[in-house]
């Protein structure tokens, strides 16, 4: 037997007279990583195109369904509405509801995101009631910090679940994705709210955290990224999960050296592993040394840190930031 979330979504579909249905579960091959990876490339269009996405957002899983009908707990008025095909109905107007509540499970599944984003059209059985929500521009702007608030069974998976968003922010934007980054963007300026990384991405992009991470706005940069290569998990799948990547920088590489320690003890140091903590051989790449701050007149310094893994070959460790009131 179909699980209830599948069961329900079949009886809407049939209800607004739809003869088609799409299920991730059912319609990609679950334990077929190729399958997978092909479908992953196209799941933007799959979004897109999709006449209504069905939200299940307060189900844990999808053994529970949607939630039954139920009376609105909103001050509303109804009104009457004729359909398109001449009967009629009524419409109920009620004051603007966000669009997810606090507490429901689907803000916190890293897979949710882009359906959500994507599709034109999204029906969201929420806590408070059944919303219906119609994207009038055919793309959202994307909060970079978005992701990393969800969870993921596979913690790899990071990439893979932003791979639909990443496909159609690099036509709007006009811009190349490198596993997490733009190259356009802010680089690998971000900083870890917790030290914990993993190797399922490259040192310098986020997407090997399993914490929420903090972006830097490089404004004046004095570190220019020269190059920057990345080869995909899977062929085809250039917007999903990666293997390895190369960034090449050129800017101010100092040595981390006994005789400059006291200088580093007035910086904040946010390294991406606590390990890294102990490493004695670092260095600094200063990313933006006149970042200033507008609203007091301060100058804020953030550079890189960095481990030697051989001639002129460096692994990112973690990032220091420094806020003075002069140059």
């Amino acid at each position: 037997m179909l699980p209830k979330t599948i069961q329900d979504s079949v009886r809407v579909t049939r209800e607004l007279g739809f003869r088609h249905l799409w299920v991730d579960a059912l319609c990609i091959l679950q334990d077929d990583v190729d399958d997978k990876a092909k479908e992953i490339t196209f799941m933007n269009l799959t979004y897109k195109r999709a006449a209504v996405t069905f939200s299940a957002a307060i189900a844990k899983d999808s053994s529970e369904g949607f939630p039954s009908p139920r009376i609105s707990s909103f001050e509303h008025l109804t009104m009457p509405l004729v359909l398109a095909d001449g009967s009629f109905g009524n419409v109920s107007l009620t004051p603007e509801v966000a669009a997810y509540k606090p507490g429901n499970s689907i803000e916190s599944r890293g897979w949710t995101l882009q359906e959500y984003l994507l599709s034109p059209r999204v029906i969201v059985y929420g806590k408070a009631e059944a919303t219906w929500h119609c994207q009038t521009e055919w793309f959202r702007p994307v909060a970079p910090n978005w992701i990393d608030k969800r969870e993921l069974s596979v913690h790899g998976d990071r990439l893979s679940a932003l791979a639909g968003i990443a496909q159609e922010l690099a036509v709007a934007w006009n811009d190349t994705y490198l596993a997490g980054l733009w190259r356009c963007g802010t680089g690998p300026a971000w900083a870890p709210s917790e030290p914990a990384v993993t190797e399922c991405a490259p040192s310098w992009s986020w997407a090997g955290l399993v914490s929420p991470v903090q972006f830097r706005d490089m404004k004046e940069p004095s570190a220019k990224v020269l190059e920057c290569t990345v080869i995909p998990a899977w062929e085809a799948a250039v917007f999903g999960s990666v293997t390895s990547g190369t960034l090449v920088i050129r800017g101010k590489l100092m040595s981390a050296s006994k005789e400059s320690e006291e200088v580093w003890k007035t910086w904040d140091f946010y390294f991406d592993r606590e390990s890294y903590r102990s490493i004695e051989d670092k260095y600094y790449l200063l990313l933006d040394h006149n970042n200033r701050h507008m609203h007091d007149g301060s100058y804020d310094h953030t550079a890189l840190v960095l481990c030697s893994e051989g001639p002129e070959n460096f692994r990112r460790i973690g990032m220091i930031n420094h806020v003075d009131g002069s140059r």
